[in-house]
């Protein structure tokens, strides 16, 4: 299943930067989207390659095995750092669309296109800083196998190794609740009272942001990246609650071997919803990215 979503998620993410480089980068909520799409896009390929083990061990054990191992070593550090900084986009999203029905009129100052620039950048390096321990855990040995065949075997990294306690601490606690757990509070925050100054005083909210971005919008597109962001509470926030009690509850040692495998595959695949739905949320939610969906792939459409 894993494997579709995938595959969805990397053509509709490539689909998602061709529409919405299209019109440009004069508004603030066209750098973040785009973005927030190749975030998705480097999350789903690197999803699609570990997926490809399997493949590979129908064939040839000793190669998927050491196919896993390469994976895990230099790859795996960069499908959770395109995780979290997807989530980073979100939470800007969210504090984006907060902004512009809370304070209509000064959202166009707030937020200009060198800021969203800026916070976008940030994102990035913040979660590359955070993510520099997941380089540093695995390393690998190529062992002999019992058929006459050598394969790369997972072994700990010599720093890892001195350092076991402080890195579990800082992976398990800072980064997964910094990069995850702490932006779904922002997120649920902001959104929740997106909807309700909206259904409050919708009205003239819709009014404001009118006169605000000085060009009409309808229903469908205001509420466009407000659904992008509930929808991201609904699919991930299991994850978070997991990863709030791993790191406050009992000791994890508690927990079976098994058990832990089945929250990591539910994990894998709650994530790769999340990278996969924006595609069609825009398409379905938002009239102009579906009319230049339209004319830049549907043959005999125009704008």
């Amino acid at each position: 299943m894993i494997q579709a979503l995938c595959a969805l998620a990397i053509g509709g993410n490539l689909v998602s930067i061709v529409v919405v480089s299209h019109h440009g980068f004069q508004e603030t909520t066209n750098i973040v989207v785009t973005s927030l799409a190749v975030c998705d896009l480097a999350y789903s390929l690197t999803n699609c390659l570990y997926a490809m083990r399997s493949v590979l061990g129908r064939f040839d054990t000793p190669l998927s095995s050491t196919f896993s191992s390469y994976y895990v070593v230099y790859v795996f550090p960069w499908n959770q750092w395109s995780l979290a900084c997807s989530v980073g986009h979100v939470t800007i999203i969210a504090l984006e669309r907060m902004l512009a029905v809370c304070f209509p009129f000064r959202v166009s100052t707030i937020v200009t296109a060198r800021r969203m620039t800026a916070a976008v950048i940030s994102v990035y390096i913040c979660n590359l800083l955070m993510s520099i321990p997941l380089h540093l855990i695995f390393d690998f040995e190529w062992v002999a196998s019992g058929q006459n065949a050598s394969y790369a075997a997972l072994s700990e990294n010599q720093f890892y190794s001195d350092n076991s306690e402080l890195m579990n601490f800082f992976l398990s606690v800072v980064f997964s609740n910094l990069a995850l757990t702490l932006p779904l509070v922002v997120v649920f925050v902001c959104t929740s009272t997106t909807i309700v100054k909206i259904t409050v005083n919708r009205r003239h909210i819709q009014m404001s942001l009118t006169a605000a971005s000085c060009r009409r919008r309808d229903q469908k597109a205001v509420k466009s990246l407000l659904t992008v962001c509930v929808v991201f509470l609904v699919v991930v926030a299991p994850s978070s609650v997991y990863n709030v009690y791993a790191a406050v509850g009992p000791d994890s040692s508690v927990l079976s071997g098994e058990f832990k495998i089945l929250v990591a595959l539910v994990q894998g695949l709650l994530y790769q919803t999340s990278a996969t739905v924006n595609f069609f949320i825009y398409l379905r939610t938002s009239s102009k990215f579906a009319g230049t969906y339209k004319a830049l792939f549907c043959f005999g459409y125009n704008l």
